[in-house]
C-alpha cells in the first residue's frame, strides 16, 4: 500500500522491489514504511525467539530494566555482537557464516517493543507446529503485554500531536 498525491491510500506494485516475510534483512521494513507512510514511531511485537535474548530491555520498556542482573545480560550480549562484527569486518570469519553478520546488523526493536516471555521449554518447542492450545496461550500473554504498554503509546501520541498543532498553530 502506499498514499497518492491527495493522501489516499492506493495500492503499491513495483517490478523492481521484491517483498519477503521473515529474512533477516527486511524482518523489520522501518525504512520503508517511513518512506511510504511517513511513520516515525514503530510498535513491534517482537516474537523470534532467536532474536529474544538480544534485545534491550530498554526498549521494552518493562520494569525489570533496571535491574543490575538485566543490565548486565545487555552488557555481554552487546560485547559478543561487537566483537563477531569486528570479525566479519577484519575478514577473519569464514564466508559460510555470512548469514550470520545480517542477523547480527538487523534492527529489531522498535520505538515500543513488545516482547512475550521466554522459557528454555519454548526453545524445544521450535520446530513443530503450535497446537491450538500454544497459540491461544501467546494470543492472550500478547494481549496482557499490549496492555501494559497503552499508557506509554497515550503518552508518545500525545507529545506528537501537541508538536503537530503547534507546528500548524506557526504555519
Amino acid at each position: 500500500m502506499a498514499k497518492d498525491e491527495n493522501g489516499e491510500t492506493v495500492p503499491y506494485h513495483s517490478l523492481e522491489l521484491q517483498w519477503s516475510d521473515g529474512s533477516v534483512e527486511t524482518d523489520l521494513p522501518m525504512a520503508r514504511l517511513s518512506e511510504l507512510f511517513n511513520v516515525n514511531h514503530f510498535v513491534v511485537s517482537q516474537v523470534n525467539p532467536h532474536v529474544i535474548p538480544f534485545l534491550s530491555t530498554k526498549s521494552m520498556h518493562t520494569p525489570k530494566s533496571s535491574s543490575l542482573l538485566s543490565g548486565l545480560k545487555h552488557w555481554v550480549l552487546s560485547e559478543i555482537r561487537h566483537r563477531l562484527l569486528q570479525l566479519f569486518e577484519y575478514g577473519l570469519m569464514p564466508s559460510k557464516l555470512s548469514w550470520l553478520q545480517g542477523l547480527l546488523t538487523q534492527k529489531y526493536e522498535g520505538d515500543c517493543t513488545i516482547v512475550p516471555g521466554v522459557k528454555l521449554s519454548d526453545y524445544l518447542k521450535i520446530f513443530r507446529n503450535p497446537t491450538e492450545e500454544d497459540i491461544e496461550e501467546r494470543m492472550k500473554e500478547g494481549e496482557r503485554l499490549t496492555w501494559a504498554k497503552l499508557s506509554y503509546l497515550h503518552t508518545q501520541l500525545a507529545v506528537e500531536k501537541a508538536l503537530h498543532d503547534g507546528l500548524h498553530d506557526l504555519l
